[in-house]
């Protein structure tokens, strides 16, 4: 068995999602299997973790490079709030400029299956365009096994819903595509039903998991500088993640810090936001408008091992919930991030986690969160006991449930998705 992953992004980029598939690397390497990475990064190359002599590299970014000159990615880059919009409000997912580039990959990874006599093919999204590469070769070379995963959804994405009749183009243009793959794969149930009406197919479910080894790299967080921002003020409350355009909303968070104000006298020496990654969808007017600027602390992106860092020195870990934006299966938005949250020993407060979501039932089964809630009065109440409890030294430490680590163990689950591939027909 030779495979070929078709993905947009693989370490050492520091996106979550890349985690689902860096795991299935690892872990189907370590049993001898072929793996070969076909990605449109540029800096592909290999981690310690991913050094084996069944572990291949094809990157795709001087292809495109190639293809592409500079002048065309400034005078595009240009656009890009615009298309932002565009792609949200009219378009939908039919606006993703990797499509323009489908064809070139798809006769790059023409000559690694000739080249690597490859047997299986599994393309994942976050962009289309993988499934639609996917789709070429399996019409080219019938004898391919392909397998489609989704960790989220095209047609009705809840980030970028799009408005009629694009969102009627994207489904049949989803059902055509997969109407060639020998299997589906999803994360969760709610995906699951969705992808299973759109295309007609059984949709099988491997869930996003946790990195025990997270945990073991948590162990190097130095105790003496844990104790100290343990017991430091301002009670530091931690985002690690992209904060998405339309999709996650933090007025409750506002109106929790007035009510702190009003009714306990607050102040921002003793509490304190901190957003780690893009922050796109954070609404900065509303906290100037509000004058809680203090309360804030905006950073930038950092590597894996310091957002895990940072998740086990916070008194608290921010989780916002995905919110109705005109697509479907928002029930269903898992972010890989409550994976990293849950094994952090930290408590867990989450924002717009509605009990229909299905990571709703992933917090509550881990027995790490202390505050699900919308609702700004239990909001506030839950951040007052975090200060109260930061004063008299006596803060949160939880540990996960075990079963439910058991249950989400990637080593567990790449083995799933292995037995999937090698069934699928």
């Amino acid at each position: 068995m030779k495979i070929l992953i078709i993905n947009d992004y693989f370490p050492p980029s520091n996106s979550m999602g890349i985690r689902r598939i860096a795991s299935w690397v690892k872990y189907w390497s370590q049993s001898g299997i072929d793996i070969h990475i076909g990605s449109t990064q540029k800096d592909l190359s290999l981690l310690p973790e991913f050094v084996s002599e069944f572990v291949h590299l094809h990157p795709l970014g001087n292809v495109v490079d190639n293809n592409v000159s500079d002048n065309k990615s400034k005078k595009v880059s240009k656009f890009i709030p615009l298309l932002r919009i565009l792609k949200n409000t009219v378009f939908g997912n039919l606006l993703e400029f990797r499509f323009a580039i489908v064809p070139v990959l798809t006769k790059h990874l023409n000559k690694v299956i000739l080249d690597e006599k490859i047997t299986h093919i599994i393309s994942s999204n976050p962009s289309f365009a993988s499934h639609l590469v996917a789709c070429k070769l399996k019409k080219k070379y019938s004898k391919l096994i392909w397998v489609a995963d989704y960790r989220d959804l095209f047609s009705g994405n809840p980030t970028f819903p799009g408005c009629f009749p694009f969102t009627i183009i994207e489904q049949r243009i989803e059902k055509k595509t997969l109407s060639l793959a020998n299997r589906i794969v999803t994360i969760n149930n709610v995906l699951s039903k969705h992808l299973a009406q759109v295309t007609n197919h059984d949709v099988a479910i491997v869930e996003n998991g946790i990195e025990l080894d997270d945990m073991e790299l948590r162990k190097g967080f130095d105790i003496a500088e844990k104790n100290i921002a343990k017991h430091q003020s301002p009670v530091n409350i931690i985002y690690t993640g992209a904060v998405l355009r339309g999709l996650y909303d933090i007025k409750p968070i506002i109106e929790a810090i007035n009510l702190l104000i009003k009714k306990f006298n607050v102040d921002s020496s003793m509490l304190r936001f901190k957003f780690y990654g893009q922050q796109d969808g954070l609404d900065k007017r509303q906290i100037e408008k509000e004058n809680l600027t203090d309360y804030f602390e905006l950073h930038g992106s950092v590597d894996r091992s310091l957002s895990l860092r940072l998740q086990s020195s916070a008194d608290a870990l921010l989780f916002l919930g995905a919110q109705p934006n005109g697509g479907k299966g928002v029930d269903g938005v898992v972010s890989g991030k409550v994976f990293e949250y849950i094994t952090a020993g930290t408590p867990i407060i989450g924002v717009g986690v509605r009990p229909s979501m299905v990571v709703h039932g992933i917090l509550v089964d881990s027995e790490t969160s202390i505050c699900l809630s919308s609702d700004s009065i239990v909001l506030a109440d839950s951040l007052f006991d975090l200060i109260c409890r930061k004063r008299d030294g006596n803060p949160h430490r939880l540990k996960c449930n075990k079963y439910l680590l058991a249950k989400y163990d990637r080593v567990v689950l790449a083995q799933k998705m292995l037995d999937i591939v090698k069934t699928a027909c």
